[in-house]
């Protein structure tokens, strides 16, 4: 299984660092093509916080594959991310490579981050306001005016966040489609990196759970603490009953709405932190409401099973 951690700084912060910000000598739009992500797999969201954030820095370590052409001078490039109309990231490129795959554009890992609200035409004539539009070529922009771009959009950008934190901010942004949720038997997808094999959580299916417990703690409907900026309803978090670490152990996805629960962000920390006996009543809790769903969807675990995934 693959987990990711890492702290919160923005490049924002590291480019006030002298050696970063001398260093970089352009500052390009690259335009990412949709056609090297799965079909169901390219909306926004998805290339924002499972690419640029997870798999590019995480699976890849920073190797960014293309089939066509590059960036002929690559080395201390500062890259903005186009996808369709908008920017969605940034990151610092140190060279380009290529190797079995094929070629690829080396960037610093460290360095990847994302605009959690992309940024549009208008907003970049703000900074450059020669600039007219995207189209698909690969556009230089007058690196003169990095300092001011970088301290325009720094308050949207995120980086070197936390599994955890990472999800929870994908599942606020996502909109699924409207459709009843029916719990049935659905077939887990293993993904592979170059060294292990890990199950990735569809920020939809949780989206979805939280919808139908309306936006309340499972635990405690009266855990009230803020509302949302992203989706105007009172802040809960996704968590997966059965956690996603013990996929193997089952023969179906356990990343389906039966086993994922709204809860408050304090009783989300306390069934994550707290000792085994002081959560004990609340995983059970939750599984008495879920059990029978849960057989719906093919899955069958035992009181005294889950408790023991929680040790």
């Amino acid at each position: 299984m693959l987990y990711i951690y890492g702290g919160n700084k923005t490049l924002a912060t590291s480019l006030k660092k002298s050696h970063m910000r001398d260093s970089i000598n352009k500052i390009q739009i690259l335009p990412m093509s949709e056609d090297g992500f799965e079909d169901g797999k390219k909306d926004l969201n998805t290339i924002q916080f499972d690419y640029l954030l997870r798999d590019l820095p995480i699976i890849e370590q920073g190797r960014y594959y293309y089939e066509k052409s590059g960036i002929s001078e690559p080395k201390d490039t500062m890259i903005l991310f186009k996808f369709k109309t908008k920017i969605i990231g940034s990151g610092i490129l140190l060279g380009k490579d290529n190797d079995k795959r094929g070629k690829y554009l080396q960037f610093d890992s460290n360095s990847i981050s994302i605009y959690v609200k992309p940024i549009d035409i208008e907003e970049m004539t703000y900074v450059w306001p020669d600039f007219k539009e995207y189209g698909q070529s690969k556009k230089m922009l007058d690196i003169n005016l990095l300092d001011k771009f970088v301290t325009r959009f720094s308050d949207r950008l995120i980086k070197n966040v936390s599994d955890e934190e990472l999800f929870q901010m994908q599942v606020e942004m996502s909109t699924p489609t409207e459709s009843e949720i029916i719990d049935k038997p659905i077939p887990k997808t293993e993904k592979y990196s170059s060294t292990s094999k890990y199950f990735v959580r569809d920020s939809n299916v949780s989206k979805g759970a939280l919808i139908k417990a309306h936006y309340t703690c499972e635990l405690n409907p009266e855990h009230k603490y803020f509302v949302s900026r992203f989706t105007g309803k009172n802040y809960v978090e996704a968590h997966h009953l059965i956690p996603m670490e013990f996929q193997d152990k089952f023969e179906t996805s356990i990343d389906i709405e039966a086993n994922v629960v709204s809860l408050c962000p304090v009783c989300h920390k306390m069934i994550h932190f707290a000792v085994l006996e002081s959560k004990t009543d609340l995983i059970l809790n939750l599984l008495s409401k879920r059990i029978d769903r849960l057989g719906h969807a093919g899955i069958t675990i035992s009181n005294d099973e889950l408790i023991e995934m929680y040790k």
